[in-house]
């Protein structure tokens, strides 16, 4: 009986190679993809959100969350005739312009996305009565399909902690503002490299975190402020730190049209 002891030629391995070196391709090609799609579904989210906003405030001349007839149109679906501000599980906000959070219940912050699902801007069925020990992506407020990065509404005005680097920039804004939840710190944890954060900046604004409507920021860790978001002072020369590999960055988005409470 005759065993044939034949090789691979070089041809045979060669294409073999080949195949190999496009698979790997295909793959890497296809991460790429992936990551740019849930990038871009960040900045469509904010921008999708806020034109939700800006529908709800030309129809009910109020802002969601803040808005204070929500009794009068959606009544108990909403919740109590009361101010959310005052009494928890309460429909209405108090209508000064602002999205103001509570610890318990989150306020006008949480109450906000149950407003627009109401109104049939967003889908969704948020309960509106979210609290800082206790916050879940669908259910109180929308996550993004990133690094299961949750939003949550907000304001600033400018007088402590991280809100004083920005002074002007996010100074007495309404924000939307993205990260990770940690226990008692509503959703101020990592969920996004420098570099992605960067690129989200640089298509919906200037790409330069000192300056504009969207910045990223330090992230939270459970117990400090995270280095490597950014690097540089503010705002001239604060840049992204692109060298920076891990997700060390949380988002604010300021809403144009920026509300206030002089609203």
């Amino acid at each position: 009986m005759h065993i044939n002891h034949r090789g691979f030629s070089l041809v045979e391995l060669s294409i073999v190679l080949v195949i190999l070196g496009l698979l790997t391709g295909g793959i890497l090609a296809g991460q790429s993809l992936i990551r740019a799609s849930e990038l871009r579904s960040v900045s469509n989210d904010l921008q999708r959100y806020q034109a939700a906003i800006h529908t709800f405030r030309d129809k009910y001349f109020g802002i969601p969350g803040d808005f204070n007839k929500g009794f009068d149109f959606w009544g108990a679906n909403c919740g109590t005739n009361n101010p959310v501000m005052t009494v928890a599980g309460g429909c209405n906000g108090d209508g000064d312009g602002i999205f103001e959070p509570v610890t318990v219940g989150g306020g006008e912050s949480s109450l906000g996305w149950r407003h627009l699902a109401l109104a049939g801007l967003i889908e969704g069925n948020y309960d509106g009565n979210f609290n800082r020990n206790d916050i879940v992506a669908g259910r109180d407020v929308p996550g993004l399909k990133l690094n299961q990065g949750i939003l949550r509404l907000g304001w600033t005005n400018g007088a402590v902690g991280e809100a004083a680097l920005w002074n002007g920039m996010m100074r007495n804004k309404n924000l939307i503002y993205i990260g990770t939840y940690y226990t008692n710190e509503w959703n101020s944890g990592a969920y996004i490299k420098p570099e992605d954060m960067w690129n989200i900046d640089t298509k919906m604004d200037d790409g330069k975190p000192g300056y504009g409507i969207i910045t990223g920021t330090a992230a939270y860790d459970g117990s400090a402020y995270l280095a490597g978001c950014t690097t540089g002072a503010w705002p001239a020369t604060l840049t992204y730190d692109l060298a920076a590999t891990g997700n060390t960055c949380k988002t604010l988005f300021a809403l144009e049209g920026a509300f206030g409470p002089t609203m």
